[in-house]
């Protein structure tokens, strides 16, 4: 009896918890929380301070309010450190160049494995307000030129994501907004070399 009880006890220990007790501590499963769900805890998290785990966590960050962003980013432009506010820039240029005025607006890809931006991404707002700034002022030579090195194109759905739905509408067909060719010299200017020896082309 006593031994029949040590081998009962012996094999429950052997299986591990049963799946009740599995259940009951939420293992592998996403709880949800106000309408998001939640990954488990996870133990690389332990010990981390709050917000570097928030920046690390595989879920989608809370979508930040757009009128705030919006309001922020505008403020920065306008009352720029050190520098001219971009509308007063754009008027000088308007005044130089008349109707050949040209705005480029160069942004980073998507190779580089990061953490996705909070919704919604800070370049979109960026380039949108700037892009209604060049606008206003009778500016609409404008281009979005994706730096991408020697990383691959990125594709459509990616030009979307980063510029924002408006821009992408109204520039993308045109082709207006395009990656950056590093490969072929037709699509770049030869400027010289610098003190080191290094060669430098820019896009055109």
């Amino acid at each position: 009896m006593a031994s029949g009880e040590h081998t009962a006890r012996h094999a429950a220990r052997a299986r591990g918890p049963t799946a009740p007790t599995a259940r009951a501590r939420g293992a592998g499963r996403l709880r949800v929380r106000g309408g998001r769900r939640q990954a488990p805890a996870r133990r690389w998290r332990r010990g981390l301070p709050r917000q570097v785990a928030r920046e690390l966590s595989p879920w989608p960050a809370p979508r930040r309010e757009v009128s705030k962003v919006y309001a922020m980013v505008k403020h920065a432009l306008d009352h720029p450190l050190g520098d001219l506010p971009l509308r007063e820039k754009l008027r000088k240029l308007r005044a130089e160049k008349g109707a050949g005025a040209k705005v480029v607006m160069a942004f980073d890809d998507v190779s580089v494995p990061l953490p996705p931006m909070y919704d919604p991404d800070i370049r979109s707002v960026i380039m949108d307000l700037a892009e209604q700034y060049c606008v206003e002022e009778g500016i609409t030579d404008i281009k979005f030129i994706c730096s991408i090195a020697l990383h691959r194109f990125i594709r459509p759905d990616e030009f979307r994501m980063i510029c924002g739905k408006r821009l992408f509408d109204k520039y993308h067909s045109t082709g207006a907004m395009f990656n950056f060719n590093a490969v072929d010299k037709e699509h770049s200017t030869w400027l010289g070399q610098t003190e080191e020896g290094e060669c430098v082309r820019v896009c055109t």
